[in-house]
């Protein structure tokens, strides 16, 4: 926060985006920390006499989401509850005992889509910290036959 703090100081005008939900400011939220970001900018931006501006870029009322599964496992993903919906294939929920698990399971998972008609360029996988998986999902992949192609964002 300190390039943050030093940029709105030294800046006219200070644009930062935010992948937040507004509506939601519960301490288990999915997007809690990036919440709780927002908030510190904005005081940041009060404690230097600088004008703060919400613009809200969803284009369709608020709702992130035209699929009610996708909204259900939001709302519960990070409660420690168990999700006892049926989600018809829509969402795919697994419990992995530990990364190499989990890196298995997508690449099942990847191959019984392709199977289904899916083509590979048709599916991502998007990860906090990709380059943790970096090397055991190479191996799940080369051991399923399955293409990779991996974007590790930087800076």
């Amino acid at each position: 926060m300190e390039i943050v703090s030093l940029a709105v100081q030294q800046s006219k005008d200070f644009y930062i985006t935010l992948c937040r939900d507004i509506e939601n400011n519960d301490n288990d939220s999915m997007f809690y920390f990036v919440n709780r970001t927002h908030s510190i900018i904005k005081k940041l931006a009060s404690e230097n006499g600088i004008k703060f501006e919400d613009i809200n870029l969803s284009v369709d009322d608020n709702k992130r989401y035209k699929n009610d599964d996708l909204r259900y496992v939001e709302e519960l993903i990070f409660r420690n509850e168990d999700l006892e919906q049926d989600f018809g294939g829509s969402v795919m929920l697994y419990e992995a005992e530990d990364i190499y698990d989990e890196s298995e399971q997508v690449a099942r998972d990847i191959k019984k889509l392709a199977a289904d008609g899916y083509r590979y360029d048709e599916i991502a996988i998007i990860c906090r910290d990709s380059e943790m998986y970096r090397g055991i999902i190479n191996s799940s992949f080369k051991k399923y036959n399955i293409p990779l192609l991996f974007h590790i964002q930087r800076g």
